[in-house]
């Protein structure tokens, strides 16, 4: 999980939360160069001049780069746990849960906690974020005050003063002589220079990297990055806002950014390291978003844009050539008003079944006139003073809104029209697609008498119509299509793979075609039929409109405000590049002869152990059936899916066998273990009718025939020579097999469990039968199997959640034994009648799940695959170049 960033020259540093990893950014995206584990959760890391200062917990690390490697040079307890670093030399800050230490980097390889006066008093013992401003640091320690200190001297730090802020700080970034104060999903502005608080924003700020001047990328406790336009302190501009697809984790949030050159770096936690080309991403901005209230409709006039509120008002602004909105009057119609077109110093409206006339030429604008119709009005334009409607019931209507009572007319056009659309002079209507098509009908003129140019579209259309000189376009099942009215026998164009998303609006501007999904505005070549750029929207959007013949923006109503896209600037939104991918998250490891294999619950990764001290990837399943959990053996691996399906493969991943377990409709897969030549599979049935009961099913590994079952379903098994000891509940017992024919196990002694809860996990050693539950029981390999130990104390419920009574694992490997889920750390005894606690393992994260084979153990955490073995593992083999 990538939690923190820094950038050294050339050299990316990442806190990956199981260690620090190195990163290259010659390459593009970084190439990783090399990586070390660190205790605990590594959280922050700060580097410059080939010398990074990482936190994890309490313990503070120094490391350098040394060739292709990362050395560890040493490491110093700071107290608490850090929350945030500031490296300023010659001093490091550090911003922790026992406040903030000075550390001495007069020595960059033997850092120092500062004495004498380095004192930073603070409101709040645990201090979230460190920031500094010419001489200045300020402190959020997560309540409404932000503490300002002055390290103009730094060996003499003085406290200055506080600024009041939001009511939970916990973060305090600077850029360009402002202070940003967050607590992760609102933000407040100060003028560094004197503390006065300037402006404010609805996004967190938690992470932000400069992109020039007041220009700036942030993000929050979220997913989303945004880039922000603070010129104007006292109204943010929104000029780039996408949200990383999740991943799999628990850490989906960015949780830092930075730049370098024309690329910007996020660490987004379980999602990865995530890069952006920024290298076009210049003013003027191809993207403006601008939080005016969430809006219903607009239309662009050109140098004028108007569009309807959610309150029923109207709002005139003023749009430059680059989307610049300015807002200017506003007034209320007395109704829900939607936006319909104007021009001439005219505006149009409807509501309901009312079309209103509005001039704008008036210091207020007024109302000229209003026409009532027998229907709600679903889409008008007008030609001058005339103004032509669609109604919901199908008619098609026309009135001179310059009369003072305006009469409507029926206009008969031979069609159920559901929309209209205008292009200069001419008229362009659509059917309601009743009848499986579409009927599409261009008028040159308002001489509706007059015989139009016809096209017929297969299927209804879903999002209004797009006019153009000669031409429409339209969407439909198929897609979008584009119809050229400049001859008698119009030509319909489907657009290859424009059925992907249900368009809001679509507007042409020539050869443009825009298209309005939920989260992007697309442009597209009608005459190469591709898509030339895409936007993602900052909000979510409702309608568009682009004025004919303007300059080339489109301006869109949002649920937030009114964003405008110039389509044909030159400048480009920021472009994500390949990155590092996130994490997998593994639910369970299965070890065989020379291949492990990890289970992520949806698929399994395959590696191979043959070769070097770390497993090499050699392929994998995914897709392969809904997979419940999986086994290995000495001849493949072994799965137990959805449907009841048991499937064998191959080492390398090859499908070899599959058999569908038939006991009746409810039964329900429950585990997969390997006995032998055998393959066990537990299930349960009758629990939706006649009362659970639970089995094991036995398979020939081979060929997947089933030749036995037995009573109680198998929860762990333990193989030593010719004896399997299980776990099985429903009976809840331990039990001992005799498998000298694996095929066909012969019970030779139960005993029921003990303890207030299930036992987890069973082990053998030396004549006795371990297994582990509320405590560890040790039982004689004999045939009532008499207890001969009880150690290890109640189970202790971890109060902070880490590990569970379920993570519990027992492995024995000789006199040597392994207890995991009992405390955070795994924890090595040495085996007899009683166990003696010997060293504890130190792992980044929760262990889940723990396989072994001789000599070798393998401990899946949260974060990681830690690999024990009690021999020198081989070497991988040498590599040479050949001709």
């Amino acid at each position: 999980s990538i939690l923190d960033l820094s950038i050294d020259g050339n050299d990316l540093w990442a806190a990956s939360a199981y260690g620090v990893q190195l990163y290259d950014r010659q390459a593009d995206p970084p190439a990783i160069v090399a990586s070390v584990p660190v205790s605990g959760v590594t959280r922050l890391v700060r580097a410059a001049n080939g010398v990074a200062y990482v936190a994890s917990g309490s313990i503070l690390y120094v490391m350098r780069k040394n060739g292709h490697a990362i050395e560890l040079v040493r490491s110093m307890d700071i107290g608490g746990t850090a929350n945030d670093l500031l490296l300023l030399a010659p001093y490091l800050y550090v911003a922790a849960t026992n406040g903030i230490t000075q550390i001495s980097l007069l020595d960059p390889l033997n850092p120092a906690v500062s004495n004498g006066p380095a004192v930073f008093p603070t409101s709040g013992t645990n201090v979230f974020a460190l920031a500094v401003d010419s001489g200045t640091l300020y402190a959020a320690d997560g309540d409404s005050s932000v503490e300002v200190f002055s390290i103009g001297i730094q060996s003499a730090p003085q406290k200055i003063g506080t600024l009041q802020s939001l009511p939970r700080s916990i973060s305090v970034r600077t850029n360009n002589g402002k202070l940003f104060v967050s607590d992760g999903q609102n933000s407040e502005i100060f003028i560094a220079s004197n503390s006065a608080k300037a402006g404010s924003f609805s996004a967190g700020s938690t992470s932000l990297a400069p992109v020039t001047g007041d220009v700036v990328f942030v993000s929050g406790t979220d997913r989303v990055l945004r880039t922000l336009d603070l010129t104007n302190l006292g109204s943010a501009v929104t000029l780039f806002a996408s949200a990383l697809a999740p991943n799999g984790g628990t850490i989906n949030r960015i949780s830092a950014l930075a730049t370098a050159g024309s690329r910007l770096y996020a660490a987004a936690g379980d999602i990865g390291l995530q890069v952006w080309d920024t290298t076009s991403f210049i003013s003027p901005y191809p993207l403006h978003a601008f939080s005016f209230g969430s809006m219903t409709s607009v239309v662009s006039l050109g140098t004028s844009v108007y569009a309807s509120t959610a309150g029923g008002g109207l709002l005139e602004m003023t749009q430059s050539s680059s989307g610049i909105l300015t807002p200017g009057r506003t007034w209320h119609s007395g109704s829900n008003d939607t936006v319909q077109d104007g021009g001439d110093g005219f505006l149009l409206t409807s509501s309901g079944k009312t079309l209103t006339f509005w001039t704008l030429v008036s210091t207020s604008p007024a109302v000229i006139s209003s026409a009532l119709f027998s229907a709600n009005v679903v889409s008008a334009v007008r030609a001058g003073p005339r103004m032509y409607a669609a109604l919901a019931d199908g008619t098609f209507w026309s009135a001179d809104l310059a009369q003072t009572t305006p009469a409507p007319q029926l206009i008969s056009v031979g069609i159920k029209v559901g929309k209209v659309a205008r292009t200069g002079s001419a008229v362009i209507l659509a059917d309601d697609g009743s009848s499986g098509t579409t009927s599409v009908r261009y008028f040159a003129s308002t001489d509706f008498t007059a015989t139009p140019r016809v096209a017929t579209v297969d299927g209804i259309s879903a999002a209004g119509i797009a006019a153009g000189p000669n031409a429409a376009a339209l969407f439909t099942f198929r897609g979008i299509s584009v119809i050229d009215f400049s001859s008698s026998t119009p030509a319909v164009a489907l657009l290859p793979q424009s059925n992907t998303a249900l368009p809001r609006s679509l507007a042409l501007d020539g050869t443009r075609l825009l298209e309005l999904t939920d989260t992007a505005l697309i442009a597209w070549d009608t005459t190469s039929r591709k898509v030339t750029a895409q936007y993602p929207l900052p909000s979510d959007p409702v309608s568009m409109n682009v004025a004919a013949g303007a300059q080339p923006i489109a301006d869109i109503a949002t649920l937030d405000g009114v964003t405008t896209v110039a389509y044909a600037s030159a400048s480009r939104l920021p472009r994500s590049l390949s990155s590092q991918p996130g994490n997998a998250y593994y639910k369970k490891v299965a070890a065989g002869a020379d291949r492990i294999y990890l289970f992520d619950g949806s698929g399994i990764d395959i590696f191979t152990t043959s070769t070097g001290t770390a497993p090499r990837w050699a392929g994998g399943i995914r897709d392969a059936g809904g997979i419940i959990d999986m086994a290995s053996g000495a001849a493949g691996f072994y799965t137990i899916g959805t449907g009841a399906v048991v499937s064998s493969f191959s080492p390398a991943g090859t499908l070899m066998a599959q058999a569908t377990i038939l006991e009746g409709s409810d039964v329900q897969p429950l585990a997969i273990v390997t006995v032998g030549a055998a393959v066990w599979v537990s299930i349960s049935k009758g629990c939706l009718s006649s009362g659970c009961e639970k089995k094991t099913l036995v398979f020939d590994r081979t060929s997947l025939v089933e030749t036995t079952t037995f009573s109680g379903g198998v929860v762990d098994v333990a193989v030593s020579g010719t004896r399997a000891y299980a776990i099985v509940d429903l009976p809840a017992e331990v039990r001992v097999f005799d498998i000298s024919d694996p095929l066909h196990p012969v019970q030779i002694a139960s005993r029921a469990t003990e303890g207030p809860t299930a036992l987890q996990s069973i082990a053998f050693a030396a004549g006795t039968v371990y297994v582990l539950g509320d405590k560890l029981y040790g039982y004689a390999d004999s045939a009532t199997l008499p207890k001969v130990s009880e150690q290890l104390g109640s189970y202790v419920i971890d109060p902070n959640g880490v590990v569970k009574y379920v993570d519990q694992r027992v492995a024995v490997d000789g006199g040597c034994g392994l207890i995991a889920g009992r405390a955070f750390s795994p924890q090595f005894y040495a085996t007899g009648t009683a166990w003696t606690p010997g060293t504890s393992i130190a792992v980044p994260a929760a262990v889940r799940s723990v396989a072994a084979k001789p000599g070798t153990l393998y401990l899946l955490t949260d974060d990681s695959l830690e690999i024990l073995a009690t021999t020198t593992q081989p070497k991988p083999p040498r590599r040479q170049a050949t001709r």
